[in-house]
C-alpha cells in the first residue's frame, strides 16, 4: 500500500476525448502545485486553454490533438508538478472503432460459416431491409419507414457494402459476346466466333 504522502502525489486521468483532457489530483486543491502545472501547459503550443477547479483539484485541458498527444500532456503536468501519473491507461479513442470492427468481422465470419459460405452479413442486412420494405408495402404498417425508403436503403446499403465486387464485375471481361446476325441476336462464349 502506498504511503499517504505518495497517494496525495498521484495524477489521475478522469476523462479523455480528443481535444479535451480532464485530470485530477488532491495536490491541485488550492493553488501552489496547480500553478506550476498550469504554467507549463500555457507554454505548450498544442494547448489551447485550461480550467482549474481548486475545490475538486480538477484541471480541464483543451488541446489540439494534431499538435500534442494526451500522454504528452499527462507527462508534462506530472513533471511540472512533481506528481506520479496513476498507472491507469490513457484511453485511445481509436480503440473503440477497432474493437467494433473486429467484433463485426468475427460475427460476419460466424454468419458466413453458419450459412455454408453462401451469404455474409452484408447480404443479410440488405436482404433484411428489403424484406422490411416488402412487409411495409404489403401491410401498410405506419410504425415502419415507408416501403420505398426501405427499398432505397436496401439498394444503397447493398451497393455500398459490395462496392469492390461491383467495380470488379464492371471491369471484368464479358463472359458472353453478343453477335447481331441480321434481325436476330445470338450469344456465344467470349472469344468464340
Amino acid at each position: 500500500m502506498a504511503p499517504s504522502g505518495e497517494k496525495n502525489r498521484r495524477l489521475h486521468l478522469v476523462h479523455h476525448h480528443p481535444g479535451r483532457l480532464r485530470i485530477r489530483s488532491s495536490a491541485f486543491q488550492g493553488r501552489g502545485t496547480a500553478d506550476a502545472a498550469l504554467d507549463a501547459l500555457a507554454r505548450n503550443p498544442g494547448v489551447e486553454g485550461t480550467e482549474h477547479n481548486p475545490i475538486t483539484g480538477g484541471v480541464l485541458v483543451q488541446y489540439k490533438p494534431d499538435k500534442v498527444r494526451a500522454d504528452d500532456i499527462l507527462g508534462l503536468v506530472a513533471a511540472a508538478s512533481e506528481l506520479i501519473v496513476d498507472p491507469g491507461k490513457v484511453p485511445d479513442p481509436s480503440e473503440v472503432p477497432r474493437v467494433v470492427i473486429d467484433k463485426a468481422r468475427a460475427l460476419n465470419a460466424y454468419v458466413t460459416k453458419l450459412t455454408g459460405y453462401r451469404v455474409d452479413i452484408r447480404g443479410l442486412l440488405s436482404v433484411g431491409i428489403a424484406g422490411l420494405a416488402g412487409y411495409s408495402f404489403l401491410t401498410g404498417k405506419r410504425r415502419l419507414p415507408r416501403w420505398d425508403n426501405l427499398a432505397f436503403w436496401a439498394f444503397s446499403l447493398f451497393t455500398q457494402l459490395h462496392a469492390e465486387e461491383i467495380a470488379a464485375a464492371r471491369n471484368a471481361p464479358p463472359t458472353r459476346k453478343e453477335l447481331t446476325l441480321g434481325p436476330s441476336t445470338v450469344s456465344v462464349p467470349a472469344g468464340g466466333t
